[in-house]
């Protein structure tokens, strides 16, 4: 959901989704159906196999899409990499605070010319679920352990909306 508001109000020149052997891997279906909603066609849409990244500690994962997102948008002369961390992800995720994205953000852009964006960093999940729905996002994927295909309601994706 996060992700699928940064595109909705930022629009991409490529947009990334990564299969790190994830259990709601259910959500990477939603990003390519948002992907193609918002004119990033298939061919800019890209699914990158992580699947190393599953063994690594759950908080170290978006310092490891980030590092991707900015080869890649290095390697194609692209200026920013968007991540949608959020206020929310704050406690439990030491790589979605201000701080973290502020320090890789100076380094990436020192280094390689990229510059890496979190626009949600002051939103709750809340807020963001109140602005996806006033904006008509379409439907997302947010829970991290789906049973039989629905929202579980316990884990801290499922808590973070109630």
């Amino acid at each position: 959901m996060d992700s699928a508001l940064c595109l909705h109000r930022y629009g991409a020149s490529l947009a990334v989704g990564f299969d790190y052997g994830q259990r709601n891997v259910i959500e990477l279906e939603f990003a390519a159906r948002i992907a193609a909603k918002y004119e990033t066609s298939f061919e800019r849409h890209r699914l990158i196999d992580m699947p190393l990244v599953n063994d690594i500690v759950f908080a170290g994962r978006n310092a490891v899409f980030i590092a991707a997102g900015v080869a890649i948008a290095q390697a194609r002369k692209l200026s920013t990499v968007v991540i949608g961390c959020n206020f929310s992800d704050h406690e439990r995720f030491s790589d979605c605070r201000p701080p973290f994205i502020q320090a890789l953000s100076g380094a990436y852009r020192e280094a390689y010319g990229v510059w890496v964006y979190a626009p949600l960093l002051k939103m709750t999940k809340k807020q963001i679920v109140h602005e996806a729905r006033e904006v008509g996002l379409p439907e997302t994927w947010t829970c991290y352990t789906p049973k039989n295909g629905e929202p579980c309601g316990e884990c801290y994706a499922c808590k973070s909306l109630s």
